[in-house]
């Protein structure tokens, strides 16, 4: 008998681990989507049961009310909570380190394709979801504007998870090139310094500020990140 209540609690134990697991990075990640989103957002992971019955694949979602204002959460899968807890368990990111070789004024073409930018592109990614995420709750929900002003938040993410500055403006400098090609939703080409979706024009910097700082919601609906009641998005 004690050998089936000793196997009987296996999974008890394995289901205890897992939750603890997907609690810690949550916690981890909520300041960080926080400071971005300019309000306060606590962050879910799918679950490991979550997972095996999920049939839609999607990367990161924010609920919204009957009016379109979001609700102060955001929602990662679990392949996403999961590149960032291993990210923020390294102290260093060799996976962007090599991006600092590239010639950045080339086209993208020239390094989209190299087993350097291949590597870091899940990393590059998963930052770009968290922040993208947080801007949601910000209540800014035009993709390919919300693409754009999270990818002036990656260092940040990056930084506040553990890497150097260095290697947090390489992700969205990375993202940067990757943007254009995101499709007719998610992609834009006017995403450059100086424009009106500059999210710090008075400085020189894009699509990183050094040293890094949280764009605390700048960009989205008015309103939102400060915490007041928004108007219905149209």
């Amino acid at each position: 008998m004690r050998v089936i209540a000793g196997i009987a609690a296996v999974p008890v134990l394995l289901v205890g681990w897992l939750w603890h697991v997907d609690r810690s990075i949550e916690n981890r990640l909520a300041p960080i989507a926080s400071a971005v989103a300019g309000r306060d957002v606590k962050v879910s992971c799918q679950g490991f049961f979550g997972e095996l019955f999920d049939a839609d694949a999607v990367a990161g979602h924010v609920r919204g009310d009957a009016n379109g204002v979001p609700e102060a959460g955001l929602h990662l899968d679990r392949q996403q909570c999961s590149r960032l807890r291993a990210f923020s368990r390294n102290d260093r990111h060799p996976e962007l380190e090599c991006l600092a070789s590239f010639d950045w004024t080339r086209p993208s073409g020239a390094y989209a394709t190299t087993p350097c930018f291949r590597e870091a592109e899940p990393t590059v990614v998963a930052l770009l979801i968290l922040a993208h995420e947080a801007y949601h709750t910000a209540g800014m929900f035009v993709e390919s504007y919300t693409n754009c002003y999270a990818m002036q938040s990656m260092a940040y993410v990056a930084v506040e998870l553990g890497a150097s500055e260095r290697d947090g403006a390489l992700a969205a400098l990375a993202f940067s090139v990757m943007l254009p090609g995101q499709g007719p939703q998610y992609g834009m080409d006017g995403c450059v310094r100086g424009s009106k979706f500059d999210l710090f024009p008075e400085t020189p910097e894009f699509p990183s500020e050094i040293p890094v700082r949280p764009t605390l919601g700048k960009g989205g609906m008015p309103g939102v990140a400060s915490g007041a009641v928004a108007p219905p998005l149209t």
